[in-house]
């Protein structure tokens, strides 16, 4: 417990220089409260979770963008791993998973089907910074930022090849009641939230048309086997 406390300390004092500069990953999509910004997450004990319905939306330029926004359920666990107050800054590590599934109805927008019930986007996490500060709060992580984030692939969209940087922002408002932190841990609250996702190794594989990147590659292979095949023919001759 004293080393995860440790690494708290430590991430209070870099977490400044973190916050205030941007991950160099592309954000590729967000999600966001319904209509109303009903109450979508909620920290019991040591144990923060989410089981509510959110908009969701791709954002990385290319097929899935034009689906807009969609109708989704957000579905989060995560364990409080420590906690340490600072005044009225409170701050707090979890480690956890997350899931976006789609919630309309069956379509095909263009080149991409959608089916009711399927992985938009979901993934794990380890060493997420919680800061709150009274009715607000923030729950971070990236690889850049010294954290553990995995993006799992799906029949939309996949994160290949593996290395490059994925990391989250979640922002909570209208904490109730304000958070603090008694005995070593955070203090119940709900409250609204809406998040951001970033990589730099997004590859939309979507409506079976590959993107720019992915053509990119099939073209190299093409000119490679005819390379080949060119180079075999003048021997075959010689």
């Amino acid at each position: 417990m004293l080393n995860k406390i440790s690494a708290i300390a430590a991430a209070a004092l870099a977490f400044g220089a973190i916050a205030a500069t941007p991950t160099q990953a592309t954000q590729f999509a967000n999600y966001f409260p319904v209509a109303g910004g009903a109450t979508n997450i909620s920290l019991t004990g040591l144990n923060l979770s989410a089981a509510a319905p959110v908009q969701f939306q791709y954002t990385f330029p290319g097929a899935l963008a034009s689906l807009g926004v969609l109708s989704a359920n957000l579905s989060l666990s995560a364990l409080e791993t420590g906690a340490l107050g600072f005044g009225p800054a409170s701050l707090a590590s979890f480690d956890g998973s997350f899931s976006i599934t789609y919630s309309g109805p069956n379509q095909t927008i263009g080149t991409t089907s959608l089916t009711t019930g399927e992985t938009l986007l979901d993934g794990t996490f380890l060493g997420s910074i919680f800061t709150g500060y009274g009715s607000t709060g923030t729950l971070q992580d990236s690889l850049l930022g010294g954290g553990f984030v995995n993006f799992n692939n799906n029949s939309l969209i996949s994160f290949t090849p593996p290395g490059g940087d994925e990391g989250f922002t979640i922002g909570i408002t209208d904490l109730t009641p304000p958070v603090s932190v008694v005995g070593g841990q955070l203090t119940n609250f709900s409250g609204v939230s809406d998040g951001n996702f970033a990589a730099d190794n997004v590859l939309i594989t979507s409506g079976g048309t590959p993107e720019p990147a992915a053509w990119a590659m099939m073209l190299i292979g093409v000119a490679g086997i005819g390379f080949v095949t060119r180079r075999r023919a003048k021997a075959a001759l010689a």
